[in-house]
């Protein structure tokens, strides 16, 4: 019995940094995609960092992924039910990539923030993307990136895969 629990535990540590890694890479891939010259990237730290997500604040981030929109009733339905029971909450990663490229002038040290919002057995998604001080979200990430070569860890609507 013991070694079943001590399985199912390594199975949820893997489990969770799986998504981890897949968002470190989607960042990673980001950052690439604006750079002048991204194989000249070196990274100097990478640093994941989560916590809950209240409701409002899940509700808030759905909406601006689609635009301002206000969220479905099926889904507030969905989000009043999983917070009710107050297990297996929805979270918010923040990946913050810091690295070294070379630039106009010789080397330039930036970074960018990914803010990731999971909800457990529905979404994983980008809910917005900081760089040189600014925020991007929802059209403003689609722009940002249009014509750009998205990571293979992001999908549609960026998704995490």
């Amino acid at each position: 019995m013991r070694n079943v629990l001590v399985i199912a535990l390594a199975g949820l540590l893997i489990g969770g940094c799986s998504d981890q890694s897949k968002m470190e890479s989607a960042c990673k891939g980001l950052a690439e995609a604006l750079e002048i010259d991204p194989q000249s990237m070196s990274y100097n730290e990478i640093s994941i960092v989560s916590s809950e997500i209240s409701q409002a604040d899940l509700e808030s981030a759905i909406s601006r992924r689609f635009g301002g929109k206000p969220v479905a009733p099926e889904s507030k339905r969905y989000f009043n039910l999983i917070y009710g029971e107050g297990k297996d909450l929805p979270r918010k990663y923040w990946v913050d990539v810091d690295y070294t490229a070379d630039g106009n002038i010789g080397k330039n040290r930036s970074n960018v923030m990914c803010t990731f919002v999971v909800v457990p057995g529905s979404q994983k998604f980008l809910a917005s993307f900081s760089s040189g001080g600014r925020d991007y979200y929802s059209y403003g990430l689609e722009a940002l990136f249009m014509g750009k070569k998205l990571p293979s860890s992001l999908g549609g609507l960026f998704d995490l895969k």
